[in-house]
């Protein structure tokens, strides 16, 4: 493993961290004060020209990027797509405004299905939380919604009646209440027609500009629909149906990078590592913190790489971004 920290996966409070682009930059010079590594703040959905303009501006290696929530008609599944860009690229930017637009959209109507069902919470009182939260109220999600309930009594316990107790957790609220795919999405989901880019057509942008995608987390992104539609229970299924089911259509799509996140499992990294050498793509690496200092079940600690990724798994992918800065 190279001896410098880099990070190419982490959020600020442009999309949903709790950290500022300039104390994610402060963070990086205590990290890497020799200024030797690569840092991609991959905001969702938006590129974050602060972060990079700052960045570089003390001599930081940083690159532009985002986290692009792009839709598989192939496989039926949206996907978080990190995408690694030579610069600011205006159709990237303007296709993940597009995004952001409905998504805002979809907040507003989403609240207004929460009222109707006995939530405590109004337009105005939760993006005045939003903007007090230092966080930015376009690019408000569902899980900000999920945030903002689960610090109210009562929303604990209208969730919990609805659910018959089977909801516990604001993560909990927010996977099976507020996702389409939710095993409560059918109470209180709010549906709007597809707004997410088509995945091909992003592939398309972005072979015609160098951009890198990547399939961010595969440890995680595609474990509901190993289960339900394949029936893959264990760990050991869902790797092997990842293979056989996911990296074909994936492949035949153009996609050919994958991450190795913090958290990958050992057999999730052997996956990984051997799904790229058979596409012929790169592996990307990152964190995915979102401001905490301690690691969660999906997010690791800010400048952490997996220490199971060797400095020659590693290395092509640094190659390519070192030429981006």
């Amino acid at each position: 493993m190279e001896k410098f920290a880099s990070d190419l996966h982490f959020h600020t409070t442009d999309s949903d961290g709790i950290k500022t682009n300039a104390e994610r930059i402060e963070q990086i010079l205590v990290l890497d004060p020799k200024k030797e590594g690569i840092w991609a703040t991959t905001n969702h959905d938006r590129f974050s020209p602060s972060f990079v303009e700052g960045a570089r501006d003390v001599g930081i290696g940083a690159i532009w990027a985002t986290e692009i929530s792009a839709h598989s008609t192939e496989l039926d599944l949206s996907l978080h797509i990190t995408c690694y860009a030579p610069y600011l690229s205006d159709r990237i930017a303007s296709m993940v405004d597009g995004i952001i637009t409905k998504r805002k959209e979809k907040v507003k109507g989403q609240i207004a299905k929460l009222r109707e069902r006995g939530f405590p919470i109004t337009e105005s009182g939760f993006f005045q939380w939003i903007i007090d939260s230092k966080m930015s109220p376009e690019n408000a999600t569902n899980w900000h919604l999920a945030q903002y309930l689960w610090r109210q009594k009562r929303a604990i316990e209208v969730a919990s009646d609805l659910t018959g107790g089977r909801v516990s957790s604001e993560l909990d609220f927010m996977r099976e209440c507020l996702r389409e795919n939710g095993d409560w999405s059918s109470i209180w989901y709010y549906r709007i027609p597809r707004y997410e880019p088509e995945l091909s057509e992003l592939v398309e942008i972005a072979k015609q500009e160098d951009a890198v995608l990547s399939v961010a987390h595969p440890n995680f992104s595609f474990t509901k629909k190993l289960i339900k539609e394949y029936g893959a229970i264990n760990s050991a299924e869902r790797i092997q149906a990842f293979h056989d089911r996911i990296v074909p259509i994936l492949s035949d799509i153009g996609i050919r990078n994958y991450e190795v996140n913090a958290l990958a499992s050992p057999d999730w990294k052997e996956a990984i590592v051997g799904t790229v050498k058979k596409t012929g793509g790169l592996i990307t690496f990152g964190s995915d913190n979102h401001g905490l200092e301690q690691a969660d079940k999906k997010h690791g600690v800010f400048g952490g790489i997996n220490p199971l990724l060797t400095e020659e798994e590693i290395a092509p992918i640094t190659r390519k971004l070192r030429s981006f800065i």
